[in-house]
């Protein structure tokens, strides 16, 4: 077995994987209620296109018909799937510190009038 034979097999061996992950997140998990959610929603359907795209370039060879337009849509929808996710993580992380930052001063605040501060 060649190395590009061997990675077709990690390609093929992998999709079904984030396949199952992104259907059975998308039909049995309540995404829709937070944005992370939907966030990770998209981004495991955009890994779904991408690895698509590259499996029908590795049975129809780089140059089917239609390539460039599936590429384009799966490449777009990757980029604003990625971003998103990252974006989403930046504000939940900052929103989780304000949080902390808030109930560590109202606890201090509470011992300080209390006076065991």
């Amino acid at each position: 077995m060649t190395v590009l034979e061997l990675g077709d097999v990690f390609l093929y061996g992998g999709f079904p994987a984030i396949l199952v992950f992104t259907l059975f997140y998308g039909l049995r998990s309540r995404w829709w209620r937070y944005a992370e959610g939907r966030a990770l929603l998209a981004k495991s359907a955009s890994l779904v296109g991408i690895t698509l795209t590259v499996i029908l370039a590795t049975w129809l060879g780089s140059d089917y018909t239609g390539r460039p337009i599936v590429r384009l849509v799966s490449y777009a929808f990757f980029f604003v799937a990625s971003w998103w996710f990252a974006v989403r993580l930046i504000i939940s992380q900052h929103r989780s510190r304000q949080e902390e930052r808030r109930l560590v001063a109202e606890l201090h605040e509470a011992q300080r009038r209390e006076g065991t501060v």
